[in-house]
């Protein structure tokens, strides 16, 4: 098939999709449905019927106040039900039904309520007895704590960006300041290009700023009374996957006719894709590490705050959540530090000397592909390990060995014996690449700048000497494992509960001093007591915990290798 045949398949195939998404029936019929398969949205998005005594097909939502208030609260809560738990369910309807609703329900029901009001003030019906109503009461109900916001979808640029403070913020990552609560929008008009037969058109500007607020491209939408299908729209064109319920059949017609009417370009999200990878390659580890967040990146990416003074990562390792803010971010002041010294001799060696550190690493590599033999490559590997360079004195030849070793071991992995030995056996990667050209001379130019500070330490010493209030530090240690099970030997010594202990002092001490602090472990009872037991001496400071689905690959058997539950810990 031709390039051109597998972008019209692909297109076809994506708009067939958007299509089965649109369900016609009463949202009262089809929400249990959906619980029942166990769907979970990211957004619910709500525009009902007013009470008003509109007629919609051979339904007519006109009821006595009490009635209507409580068909509100039962699919408000299905929707609760539905929604994920960092999600957002925003409902639009008159202040006095969104009021006895919000009374009646949402906020027992619900983490945090909040109310925006959207003021529109043309193409409505004028009052005589009274002064016109021109706006209506949207709620914002977040499940949780942990709700999931992105401001940088919405920002609106500063107005004065020459400012000192937006300066600062403008660096740290801020692309412009939040809208406010209070929203001008106009209804569509009659006379717009826009404009379907539904009598009542919530205008996209409006539908888009909520839900690219809550949500990122791919993220699923639920979309309830979906109407005239501008919500439905709102979703689609803004790469979320969309579902939409109506009970009307000429509003899912025209929201499926609108649908095959989109234009090719708006959903081409497969080559889209493509065509960014191709753009842009993201600076990545050079080395693997276990326990390394590359897998986790996405996901720790949505706890990390939005502004920050500085930068301090002390556990390193690879370095995988410093890259990726580094490949998203506006440039950042940061302190790079972990106590291996091997880890932190290579990152300076790749500052200081990358095109020789390449050289040797070549070497390495070519001379290790010219072995055929399994067992040959394993021997040149064990007489590699046994005689490493002296770190003082050639610190480039040690770090090309310490590179080699971690791409050739099991798994990635750097373990020593109590005499400091590097005893982590052979991994069996026959066709190994020691090091990508781009990448290395990519993270070259990062480390280069001023701006960023390398250093072998231990955590204790630079955190509580340097980090100070609206600092933000990434801490990843050794994971607890009951009995020290697994790979914990990152030095000669074994990181222990009392180690752990200490860490979560040191972090009551941070937080105390308004240092943001994002913690990964391993989901244990005994971490989990451990930072409750600190956040309560505390007093002033919450913690807040969030389990995340991990693949452990550290098991040498692949068969046993299986998903562990690791846990979030932040302060802010």
């Amino acid at each position: 098939m031709s390039k051109q045949g597998s972008k019209t398949t692909d297109i076809q195939r994506i708009r067939d999709e958007m299509l089965d998404g649109v369900i016609c029936g009463d949202v009262l019929d089809v929400m249990p449905k959906l619980i029942k398969k166990g769907e979970k949205f990211d957004c619910i998005f709500a525009d009902p019927d007013y009470n008003v005594g509109v007629k919609y097909g051979t339904s007519k939502y006109s009821k006595e106040y009490k009635e209507y208030i409580k068909w509100c609260r039962n699919w408000s809560e299905l929707a609760h039900k539905l929604l994920d738990d960092g999600g957002s369910f925003f409902i639009i309807n008159y202040p006095k039904n969104n009021s006895y609703l919000r009374v009646d329900y949402l906020d027992e029901a619900f983490y945090d309520v909040t109310e925006y009001v959207w003021v529109y003030n043309v193409n409505i019906g004028q009052s005589s007895k009274k002064l016109t109503t021109a706006h209506r009461t949207i709620l914002h109900c977040r499940k949780s704590k942990d709700n999931k916001f992105y401001k940088n979808n919405i920002a609106e640029p500063y107005q004065n960006p020459t400012d000192k403070r937006i300066k600062a913020n403008i660096r740290n990552g801020s692309k412009g300041r939040m809208p406010y609560s209070w929203l001008n929008y106009n209804l569509v008009k009659n006379v717009s290009k826009d404009k379907t037969f539904h009598p009542c058109q919530i205008p996209q500007k409006l539908s888009k700023l909520f839900i690219k607020a809550c949500t990122q491209p791919k993220d699923k939408v639920l979309i309830l009374f979906a109407g005239s299908g501008n919500d439905v729209m709102s979703a689609l064109e803004t790469r979320r996957k969309a579902t939409a319920i109506d009970i009307d059949e000429k509003y899912c017609n025209l929201i499926k006719e609108r649908i095959r009417n989109m234009d090719s370009s708006l959903i081409d999200f497969v080559n889209e894709e493509k065509s960014i990878k191709t753009k842009k390659k993201s600076i990545r580890p050079f080395v693997k590490w276990a326990g390394g967040k590359t897998q986790l990146v996405e996901k720790i990416s949505e706890h990390i705050p939005e502004q920050f003074n500085r930068y301090f990562e002390p556990f390193l390792g690879g370095g995988a959540i410093f890259f990726h803010l580094t490949n998203t971010r506006i440039e950042f002041p940061a302190t790079l530090s972990d106590i291996n010294h091997d880890l932190i001799n290579a990152y300076e060696i790749i500052r200081d000397d990358a095109e020789n550190l390449m050289k040797r690493l070549m070497i390495y590599q070519n001379e290790f592909r010219e072995i055929s033999d399994k067992s040959g490559k394993k021997n040149y590997f064990m007489n590699v390990r046994k005689h490493p360079p002296n770190i003082l004195r050639e610190p480039l030849e040690r770090s090309a060995w310490f590179i080699f070793l971690n791409k050739t071991a099991f798994n990635g992995l750097y373990r020593v014996n109590s005499k400091g030995g590097f005893n982590v056996p052979y991994g069996d990667y026959p066709n190994v690449t020691l090091f990508d050209k781009n990448n290395l001379l990519a993270i070259q130019n990062i480390l280069k700048q001023k701006r960023i500070k390398i250093c072998r330490e231990d955590y204790t010493s630079i955190l509580l000497r340097e980090a100070k209030k609206d600092d933000f530090c990434y801490v990843d240690p050794p994971y607890y494992s009951k009995g020290n099970k697994g790979f914990t030997s990152y030095n000669a010594s074994t990181f222990t509960e009392d180690d752990q202990k200490k860490l979560a002092e040191t972090f009551k001490i941070l937080s105390e001093r308004g240092v943001k602090v994002l913690l990964s472990n391993s989901e244990s009872e005994f971490i989990r007591d451990l930072f409750k037991d600190k956040e309560k001496e505390s007093k002033k400071i919450q913690y807040t915990y969030q389990s995340l689905d991990a693949f452990r690959m550290i098991n040498c058997k692949g068969s046993e290798r299986k998903g562990a539950k690791e846990i979030l810990i932040k302060n802010f």
